[in-house]
């Protein structure tokens, strides 16, 4: 145990004091112990009048937090919300034209294959036309024999049918 010293107070310090300890339900020995600790932690000098008023110093700190508060809430207003609303918007119209252009590029393959296909038929059938005036023409040469007048005009005419079908055909 540690020696007790006494420390000489006034009488309404004393009655100060005690009051104090009612106060914060402590006993005067705690109390003291531990406002001696509070000013050594806080670095308060009970003797200047100002740097006591904790109060007040609460009071100016609140109002400046609000103050703080209240620009980042004027910012997020004026600046941030309208900046995430226009990239809300953009990024929904993004979405859409990568979507349309999805439907697009589908679209252009079954077109594609369409035209692909319709060739494909096209040339068949072009095909099929040459033989069949392929074997026209060899009936014809067969049937007017060598007859030179009407075989002449037919193989002109046979001619400009043929070349006809050849264009035809490398389309």
């Amino acid at each position: 145990m540690s020696k007790l010293k006494a420390v000489p107070l006034e009488e309404t310090t004393h009655s100060s004091l005690v009051k104090l300890c009612k106060d914060h339900n402590r006993k005067l020995k705690e109390f003291t112990a531990q406002m001696i600790s509070y000013f050594e932690k806080t670095g308060i000098d009970p003797v200047d009048s100002e740097a006591t008023d904790l109060k007040e110093t609460i009071k100016l700190l609140r109002k400046e937090n609000n103050r703080v508060i209240g620009f980042i809430k004027q910012q997020e207003k004026t600046k941030l919300n309208p900046v995430l609303d226009e990239l809300a918007r953009s990024t929904q119209e993004f979405r859409k034209k990568a979507d349309q252009l999805d439907k697009v590029g589908e679209l252009s393959k079954k077109i594609t294959q369409l035209i692909n296909k319709e060739v494909s038929d096209n040339r068949k059938h072009l095909e099929k036309a040459e033989v069949l005036f392929l074997n026209y023409l060899e009936k014809q040469r067969l049937v007017f024999g060598t007859g030179k007048i009407k075989q002449d005009n037919l193989q002109e005419l046979n001619s400009t049918y043929l070349a006809y079908f050849k264009t035809l055909k490398d389309l």
